[in-house]
């Protein structure tokens, strides 16, 4: 199990990964950063084999963020870069979900393959950004012998906000699948430790409810600030429950 935890300005984000195979090393890759972020999960016909496009994937689209595309431009600019590489290793490909962090408070979220975001709260949770629900990852990520940058249509896009108290989760497909939407929702809610904890709690209920190829997720939340001790109080009463609050 490799886990992380990141302290942006705005965010508080931690993932956790679980391995499948016998070498400890997942497919999937995820990164955090003041922009954004990403999570991709390797697909290939032998094991290892969709770790390099993970990577790949990874480094491109943080790199277009950094560079101020917006998500959409990053998924597709990772695709491009993918299906170069895949004339080198054929059988590889690549589930992309990435996010960029927008001025007015929320997150454009776009994916490829059934690697999905989830907006949580509220005793509730819903998905976003999926380009279907049914989605496939063989079928719908990146690489894998594809020519070309990924089509409209193949993968998708939306935009949304994490409120104080809410959570987005990101999840690969084998997480998803198989964590009722429910306990997704209770998880997070429960935990009163980092979204790292979070995210370790999330994959290792998909490995009580029989998950047997890797599992990674993450869960971001939005920090809150607020100018002084009353206005803290202030919102607790207004039902909201703190993990962290900045007093500036």
């Amino acid at each position: 199990m490799h886990t992380v935890t990141v302290e942006l300005d705005e965010y508080l984000c931690g993932g956790c990964s679980v391995a499948s195979s016998s070498d400890g090393l997942a497919e999937s890759r995820m990164a955090f950063f003041k922009e954004g972020f990403v999570l991709c999960d390797g697909v290939g016909d032998v094991p290892g084999g969709g770790r390099p496009m993970a990577e790949l994937a990874v480094w491109e689209c943080s790199r277009l963020l950094r560079a101020g595309l917006n998500a959409e431009d990053a998924l597709i600019g990772a695709g491009r870069l993918i299906s170069r590489a895949s004339f080198l290793v054929e059988s590889g490909g690549t589930t992309v979900l990435v996010g960029k962090f927008c001025s007015d408070g929320s997150i454009e979220v776009c994916s490829a393959g059934d690697t999905l975001g989830f907006s949580v709260g509220k005793g509730a949770a819903k998905p976003i950004g999926g380009s279907g629900w049914g989605s496939n990852a063989v079928t719908e990520c990146l690489g894998a012998g594809r020519a070309g940058a990924p089509k409209r249509g193949t993968y998708g896009a939306s935009r949304v906000r994490v409120n104080p108290g809410e959570w987005l989760c990101l999840m690969t497909g084998g997480a998803w699948r198989s964590v009722p939407l429910m306990s997704m929702s209770s998880i997070c809610r429960d935990c009163v430790g980092a979204p790292q904890d979070a995210a370790r709690y999330l994959a290792e209920a998909a490995k009580c409810y029989g998950v047997h190829g890797d599992v990674a997720v993450a869960v971001i939340e939005r920090v809150v600030r607020v100018s002084s001790k009353r206005d803290r109080k202030a919102l607790q009463r207004s039902g909201v429950r703190l993990r962290r609050a900045v007093v500036e």
